[in-house]
Order: structure tokens, then C-alpha cells, then sequence
């Protein structure tokens, strides 16, 4: 006889209620996944402005085209599996092997056994022991340092014991009335009725395994050996540091938002990115009432601010100066049987003569590292190929082009890799920051490096640590003894008016005190007397600016230090000079630049894009494909891409704005074929730096 259940209708309102609960449950969980999804087919300026909930703003594919370009996605999606499906397997058996004695009560010793696996489950040797370990047994940047630590959880262990200690012992003796070992015991009997607890242990590791990114993070190197969390910790971790370090989203945000600043000192990338738009100020017509700032540079220069016939901001310029060089150990390249000649201090090297060096430091110090760095275009080696770091520069055959396109590229990158390969330069060169490279030279693991504007410190940091003196070499040259450098000039910035500001009046006056020469150079150096002081060290009557140093002038010069920022407007004609006195801070940074400055005026190579003003093409697509570019010679150094591809490569390059950018350059040379032989700030060659 069939039971009928009478329900009241209240019954099934609950029951409505009930499911719809659930369903509401479900769907809010799912909500952070459908946020993701968003942001990730969004575009960059809504993401940031937080607009974006679950539905896609300015859809667009760049994110997913951003992770998984070239290889190094797909690399270390293999890694993954590899160590997930390998990894978990391994463990299952290496645990149950562990977990299956301390299960049998005829153990002999297993209470201290366990005592002992408690211990290690509460206590462990530490992160350096754990690395000085995995150093001395040679695992370190191999797969077996990511699989085998781990191995056993000693939590899971013991969960397949007490899963173990359920079954009934019969099974075993009757196993072994039969002549089964321990063994077989354990793979014939025990493992499979014990399925369940197997596949729940191996979900713990295989979670384990895959999320895990600490551990490759701690002791992987090479890029082709890292796993998928770690490739993509380092994507995101590296986004986050461009978008901390540069404010160029964040000032167009604000600027769209009709935030009211009355002027702003930005980037070459934020005018360029900002003037097209009309979102800053075109300021001719205010220039004529001026006393001061009409007069602080020509016609040419102050094209540099200009969109057509408007005047959209000041261009700020620096000084043409040479910045750079080989900074090596002198003890190190001493036991390789270099040394500068005291009466040629001034010597270069060609690139082989230089690899020579490389190769004995490394057979004098097998654990120094010869070389280090982490640039795509390292200015050491490149200028022997006529490289520049400029984005644009002359090719073999005068005409400018982008760097990547340069005709000698292919072979840079495949010198650089076989610099790789035999273990001349860092075998981290990929994923090397700023401070590694400083810490590496600084204690001696590393015998040289390219050195920049700021050396006073490394060289404090490298006597004190070790005792060592560092020297400089000029950049490297071929075998005919040709080298080529790029020389800082042109603008490095503009001051310019929002849209926005409300009192334009005013911060043209204010602009105009500010290019008043008394003015501006108090503002640049700061008081005489106090920050500086006129010297004339060699009696020929010609007076240098030379800051004040020491407890007597506290805080002095150094509270002026880079205070020519905050200027909104310099003056060109007067400029080097004023920037020499930041040399003259101390006695190694003055001689270095002193050094580096000596190098033959006819291997600088200036920007052909010095003065130019924002150029449509460039704004839009120099980011991008200076990422896809650098991104592509690191990868091909460390080896995880081929220099066979690099024609591919330059394909997209060309496809993806490349080109346009390449015609409208050269569009703007050929039609101002003058800013190639402009110099309208001084040399520092020119200037007073060789006073003694």
C-alpha cells in the first residue's frame, strides 16, 4: 500500500524558500569568479578606476594576449603538471611505505618512531639550513628541489596510518600464510582497499604541489624550470611594481576625473599621452606678456611642446652627457691578468679582449659570477654591435630605425645567449633586479657590471663589505676598434597647465618668476654661501659652481640634491653647468664622470627623438612592443626562446604598430633634419668638468 505525504501548503512555501536560499548561496560564490572573469576581459584605465563589477568595461583580449605570449605560459603550465601529477603519485607511495610500519603494532621502537615524526611535524630546521642543504647535494635550480621536500606530509602520514590501524589483521596473516612479504603485503592487500583514503591523500598533494610557488620562488633560477604560480607571481608582482613606480595611469585618471591641479611637472610619456587629448593647456598666447620664460630657449625648442601649432607645456631638457660604463673589481680582473695601464687609464677593450677576461675570472673563481646584470640591451656589450639604448637610433646604413630593428640585433642576441651558455654572465640575468645586481658586485660574487650616473655608494658598499676597489672601462668596441654609446640629451620632461586649472593667470606669473635667472639657479643649487660657491680652480679666471659639504654647512648642498625637479622650467644655456656641481658631491663620483664623459665624442649617439614632440604611433604603441621586444631577447638569453624566431618576432613587431612607428619617425627627421645636429645644451665636454 502506498504511503501518500500530505503537505500543507506552508510546507511547500518553505521548501520554495529553502531551494532559493541555496541557489542564492551558490550563485554568491560564484561571484568572486565572475569579478575575475571581468577585470580580465576589461580594459586597463576601468580595472584600475575600480568601474568593474561583473560585467566586462572597454572589453578587450590584452590581458589573456599579455599572459600567454610567447612560451614562457605554456612552460610553466608543463612544469606544473610534471611536478602535480608526478609529485602527487611519488608522495602517495613514498607515504604509504612510511605510514604502513608505524601502523603495525609489532614495530619495534614505534612509539619513539612516532615520538619522532611528532617532533618534526611541530619543528623544522629553517629556511637557510634548508637552502645550505639543498646547495651542498647540488639540487639547487633542479626539478628535484621543487618534488622531493614535498614528499612526505608528516600530517597525511599519519592520517593513512590511522586508516591503516582500522583494517582487519587477518587480511595481513592470511597474506602471509600465502608467503606474501612485507611488500607485497602493503601493494597487493593493503593499497587497494584503501583507494578512498589514497585519493584523498593524493588531492592533498596534488593541490599542494600546484599552488605551491614559495619553493621554486626560494631555489629555481632558470626561467624554462619555473612552475605556472610562479610565472604568474612574477607577472602580477612585476604589474603591481609598474603600476607603484609609474603614475602615469593614475594622472590621466585623475585628470579625466576633472582633478583641479593649477600645473603639473610629468614624463615625456605622460605629455605625449595627455597633449593629443586636449587635456592640458595650450599656453602661446600667454607667452608674448612674459619677462622671463618666452626667452629661456629658441624656436626649436620649444617645438618640442607643441601638437601641431599648439603650445601644450615647457620642455625640460637635460644636459649631453655620457652616463656608464664596465665598474669592475680590480682584485678580481687583477688575478686575471688585467690591470689598467697607469699611463693609459683611458684604455678600451674590444668585446673579445673582454670575453678573454671574462673567461679567466671564471676558470681564477669558479664561484664568481664574471659578469652581471638583468638588461635587454646591456650598453656594455651592445656598443660593440653599433647598439644604443635608445628606442630610435641610426642603423649601419644612416637611417633611423627602432632598436629591435637594428640590422646587427640578431647577432647581439646570440652572442648574448652564448655569454649565457657558457656561464659569463648571471645565470639569474632575467629576473634580476636592481639591488641583486648591487648586492652580487657589492660582496664580490659578481667581478663586473654596467654602472650608471650614482657609483659613489656601490663603491662605499664593495670596500666596506670586502675590502675591494672598483675601477671603470669604457664601453666596448669590435675588432676595428668602433663602439657607440647613447648620450643623454633633449627633453626629459615638461611642466604643463591642466584643462582643469582655474587660475591660468596666475601660474603664468608664477612660471615666469621661476625662469628668472637669480631665481632659478637658487632654486637649482640653492643660496650661495650656504649650498655652493663659486671656485676657480685652475686661476684662469673661470668660475665653477661647486657645492658645500660637511658638518659646517649642514645640511648644505645635500638638502638641494635633485632639487632642479621641482622647477617646472630650466634654463638649456645655463643648465650643465649647474648640473656639473651634483658631480662635484664627492671626489669618486666627480672622477667617474670625469671617465665616462672622455669617452670620444664621435661614438655618442644622441636621440634623433630629442626634441621632438609627441608623435601619435609612439605614444600608442612604445610600451607595448618595448615589452614584447625585451621580453623576447631575456627569454632567448636564458634559452627558453630560440634567435630562430626572431624573424617571426619582427614580424609582429612590425604588424602590431611597429611600422607605423618606424614611418612616422622618419617622416619627422626628414622633414627637421636640423635636431640631428642640434645641440642647443652644452656638452659636458664643453662645459668645466676637466677643471683640476
Amino acid at each position: 500500500m502506498a504511503i501518500v505525504e500530505n503537505k500543507r501548503p506552508i510546507h511547500y512555501v518553505v521548501d520554495v524558500l529553502k531551494y532559493l536560499f541555496l541557489i542564492l548561496f551558490a550563485l554568491v560564490t560564484l561571484l568572486p569568479f565572475l569579478n575575475l572573469v571581468a577585470k580580465g576581459l576589461s580594459g586597463e584605465s576601468a580595472v584600475i578606476s575600480g568601474r568593474v563589477l561583473f560585467w566586462p568595461m572597454n572589453p578587450t583580449l590584452k590581458t589573456y594576449q599579455y599572459v600567454l605570449k610567447g612560451n614562457s605560459f605554456f612552460n610553466a603550465f608543463k612544469v606544473s603538471v610534471f611536478l602535480t601529477v608526478f609529485g602527487s603519485v611519488a608522495a602517495v607511495i613514498v607515504t604509504s611505505m612510511t605510514a604502513y610500519p608505524l601502523s603495525r603494532s609489532n614495530l619495534r621502537g614505534r612509539k619513539g618512531f612516532l615520538y619522532l615524526w611528532v617532533l618534526i611535524m611541530l619543528f623544522n630546521g629553517g629556511m637557510v639550513p634548508n637552502y645550505m642543504l639543498y646547495r651542498m647535494l647540488g639540487l639547487m635550480d633542479t626539478m628535484w628541489c621543487l618534488m622531493l621536500p614535498g614528499l612526505v606530509s608528516v600530517y597525511n602520514m599519519f592520517l593513512i596510518k590511522n586508516y591503516f590501524e582500522t583494517l582487519p589483521d587477518s587480511l595481513e596473516e592470511a597474506a602471509r600464510i600465502d608467503g606474501a612479504n612485507n611488500l607485497t603485503v602493503l601493494f597487493r592487500i593493503i593499497l587497494p582497499i584503501s583507494l578512498p583514503m589514497l585519493a584523498t591523500i593524493t588531492l592533498f598533494y596534488a593541490v599542494g604541489y600546484w599552488n605551491d610557488y614559495f619553493t621554486a620562488r626560494m631555489y629555481i633560477s632558470s626561467l624554462n624550470r619555473r612552475p605556472l604560480q610562479l610565472y604568474l607571481y612574477d607577472l602580477i608582482n612585476n604589474a603591481l611594481q609598474l603600476m607603484n613606480e609609474g603614475a602615469d595611469e593614475k594622472l590621466n585618471l585623475e585628470l579625466s576625473s576633472g582633478a583641479e591641479y593649477d600645473v603639473i611637472r610629468m614624463t615625456k610619456n605622460q605629455f605625449y599621452t595627455l597633449a593629443p587629448k586636449g587635456a592640458l593647456m595650450d599656453i602661446s598666447s600667454y607667452l608674448d606678456g612674459t619677462a622671463n620664460l618666452k626667452g629661456i630657449m629658441n624656436d626649436l625648442e620649444w617645438s618640442a611642446a607643441k601638437v601641431g601649432d599648439k603650445l601644450y607645456g615647457i620642455p625640460q631638457f637635460d644636459a649631453h652627457y655620457v652616463s656608464g660604463g664596465i665598474a669592475f673589481n680590480t682584485r678580481l680582473f687583477k688575478d686575471a691578468g688585467f690591470e689598467l695601464d697607469a699611463e693609459n687609464p683611458d684604455r678600451q677593450l674590444t668585446l673579445s679582449e673582454f670575453v678573454d677576461v671574462l673567461r679567466k675570472i671564471k676558470e681564477a673563481h669558479p664561484d664568481v659570477i664574471p659578469y652581471v646584470g638583468n638588461a635587454a640591451i646591456e650598453p656594455t656589450f651592445a656598443s660593440a654591435f653599433g647598439i644604443v639604448t635608445h628606442d630610435w637610433q641610426p642603423d649601419v646604413d644612416g637611417k633611423i630605425v627602432n632598436r629591435f630593428c637594428h640590422a646587427n640585433m640578431k647577432e647581439y642576441i646570440a652572442f648574448m645567449h652564448s655569454l649565457y651558455e657558457e656561464g659569463l654572465i648571471d645565470v639569474e640575468w632575467p629576473v634580476n633586479k636592481g639591488e641583486n645586481i648591487d648586492q652580487k658586485f657589492t660582496t664580490a660574487k659578481a667581478a663586473a657590471r654596467n654602472q650608471g650616473w650614482v657609483c659613489t655608494h656601490i663603491v662605499t658598499a664593495l670596500q666596506e663589505s670586502t675590502g675591494d676597489e672598483m675601477d671603470f672601462l669604457w664601453w666596448l668596441s669590435d675588432e676595428d676598434g668602433n663602439a657607440r654609446v647613447a648620450a643623454n640629451k633633449g627633453v626629459t620632461g615638461y611642466g604643463a597647465i591642466p584643462t582643469t586649472c582655474k587660475q591660468v593667470d596666475k601660474v603664468i606669473d608664477f612660471l615666469d618668476l621661476r625662469a628668472d635667472p637669480q631665481i632659478f639657479l637658487e632654486s637649482f643649487l640653492g643660496v650661495e654661501g650656504e649650498q655652493w660657491e663659486y671656485r676657480d680652480t685652475d686661476g684662469d679666471g673661470v668660475q665653477e659652481y661647486w657645492p658645500l659639504l660637511g658638518e659646517d654647512h649642514d645640511p648644505g648642498f645635500t638638502a638641494w640634491f635633485n632639487g632642479h625637479y621641482f622647477n617646472i622650467v630650466n634654463s638649456p644655456a645655463s643648465f650643465t653647468d649647474m648640473w656639473l656641481c651634483r658631480a662635484r658631491k664627492g671626489a669618486i663620483q666627480y672622477a667617474a664622470t670625469v671617465k665616462q664623459n672622455a669617452f670620444p665624442r664621435e661614438n655618442w649617439v644622441d636621440s634623433p627623438l630629442a626634441y621632438a614632440p609627441p608623435m601619435e604611433s609612439v605614444s600608442k604603441y612604445t610600451q607595448s612592443l618595448n615589452t614584447l621586444t625585451n621580453d623576447y631577447i631575456l627569454e632567448c638569453i636564458a634559452g627558453t626562446r630560440s634567435v630562430d624566431e626572431f624573424d617571426s618576432v619582427m614580424a609582429e613587431f612590425l604588424s602590431e604598430g611597429g611600422q607605423d612607428m618606424i614611418d612616422e619617425v622618419n617622416a619627422y627627421v626628414e622633414a627637421n633634419p636640423e635636431v640631428l645636429a642640434m645641440n642647443s645644451v652644452a656638452d659636458i665636454t664643453e662645459s668645466n668638468i676637466y677643471k683640476k
